[in-house]
């Protein structure tokens, strides 16, 4: 059932995603799309952007989508790292629903639990 959960909300995510066509460059992206171009040219965790090392410590989802943002253009990229958060967002519901299982030691109560985390993320595209 957890498999399942995990599995729909991905496929959702992604196929909401997958739709959008306009997206608005943040900060934080750019920043982690430099990060992850860094880590996919060098091979090194430790990313320079502009020439300059970055003073900036959780280089782990940089590392992640860093084989994306290298080998592919980027507006191509952006939409597939899209639909792979929409991935890392629903595999919430792995730790939630093993945590919730082992206070309440109840499975209905921690499938609940792992469907509102899942469904809660996919409110602020509402």
């Amino acid at each position: 059932m957890l498999v399942a959960i995990t599995a729909i909300a991905a496929v959702i995510g992604a196929l909401v995603v997958a739709q959008a066509h306009n997206w608005a460059a943040m900060t934080d992206e750019l920043l982690y799309t430099g990060m992850g171009r860094s880590i996919a040219s060098t091979y090194i965790p430790f990313p320079q952007v502009r020439g300059s090392w970055i003073g900036v410590y959780q280089v782990l989802y940089p590392t992640v989508i860093s084989p994306i943002v290298g080998s592919i253009s980027m507006p191509v990229a952006y939409s597939w790292v899209a639909v792979l958060n929409a991935a890392i967002f629903a595999s919430a519901a792995v730790p939630v629903y093993l945590l919730t299982n082992f206070v309440t030691e109840n499975r209905s109560a921690a499938r609940w639990v792992a469907v509102c985390t899942v469904v809660v993320p996919w409110l602020s595209f509402a």
